[in-house]
């Protein structure tokens, strides 16, 4: 959303937005005129969340593509986590 990087909306003068960095937010839903976070979203990221705090080290066995590694590293970043991880591939 344009308001997380300081925009008031999308106009045309403000584009392309371009950050410097990339702010990472759960996925957003309209609840009139504002957005806010998903609350099934933000359940399952507290579960994933409690669950990396408990874990000795992590398996990640996501698709075995770039955008599978790419979705488990944005949740391991989200959720502040900094155990150590072993990647399971497997392609079939």
């Amino acid at each position: 959303m344009p308001e997380v990087y300081g925009f008031t909306g999308f106009q045309r003068e403000n584009l392309p937005i371009l950050p410097k960095e990339f702010i990472l937010i759960p996925r957003q839903i309209k609840e009139g005129k504002e957005y806010k976070n998903d609350p099934g979203v933000m359940k399952q990221l507290k579960i994933i969340k409690e669950l990396f705090s408990r874990a000795e080290g992590i398996v990640v066995a996501t698709d075995a593509g770039r955008e599978g590694q790419l979705i488990f590293q944005y949740i391991y970043d989200y959720a502040g986590c900094n155990k150590s991880c072993e990647r399971l591939w497997i392609s079939s």
